[in-house]
């Protein structure tokens, strides 16, 4: 199998993943993979993820031109401008989980509260400042505020996170919501203590491995 014909089964496989697991709904969220230095495919625009097939993705250039398949997801910019940003990344996952959704829709930020996190995230998941959905200002933002990380919040919509591997995204995602439930029940039962500094440099370093 090609690295083409190998990247697209595992799209089809993170999106049925995170639709199976509950992160995604019939008609939310979108992955996205690099299938060259300046090309990526995506889930289509309102693609049923119980049959979406391989050969069914929108191939795009990372400035934004559709070469092949299904319309692009309403999304495709978001995941256009953090590759264009972030050499280093070779799958954008995106959801609406219900916790971590729920911190984007306070607008606040998941702090390092949870070793796991910081490990896996780089530190706190900053929430991008709000911008009309599948818009250019989303995007900007949305690349701005995930900066180095792993995860980003959208404000009022939803979760992105990050991987050198589509699996490494999914995993993040999945991770992502767990800690965004975690602290919110904290926050229910007082004050959620910040890790001490040199935990939070500990883990730093395992992330940047």
């Amino acid at each position: 199998m090609t690295t083409d014909a190998l990247l697209r089964e595992q799209v089809v496989w993170a999106c049925a993943r995170l639709y199976g697991r509950g992160l995604n709904h019939p008609l939310s969220g979108n992955v996205s993979a690099r299938v060259a230095s300046d090309r990526c495919v995506i889930k289509p625009r309102a693609a049923d993820y119980e049959t979406l097939r391989p050969e069914d993705l929108a191939e795009v250039t990372l400035d934004g031109a559709h070469l092949s398949g299904m319309s692009p997801s309403t999304e495709t910019a978001v995941h256009l401008a953090i590759y264009r940003a972030r050499p280093d990344v070779q799958c954008v996952a995106h959801a609406h989980p219900l916790h971590a959704t729920a911190l984007a829709a306070l607008r606040r930020p998941l702090p390092t509260v949870l070793d796991e996190t910081v490990a896996l995230f780089g530190g706190q998941v900053e929430v991008a400042e709000y911008a009309v959905s599948g818009s250019m200002e989303l995007a900007e933002r949305a690349a701005r505020a995930l900066h180095d990380r792993g995860a980003v919040l959208l404000a009022n919509h939803g979760a992105v996170t990050v991987g050198r591997t589509v699996r490494e995204a999914v995993i993040r995602m999945e991770v992502l919501e767990r800690a965004s439930a975690t602290y919110l029940a904290a926050l229910g039962a007082g004050e959620p203590v910040p890790l001490p500094p040199e935990a939070v440099e500990a883990e730093l370093r395992i992330y940047r491995r």
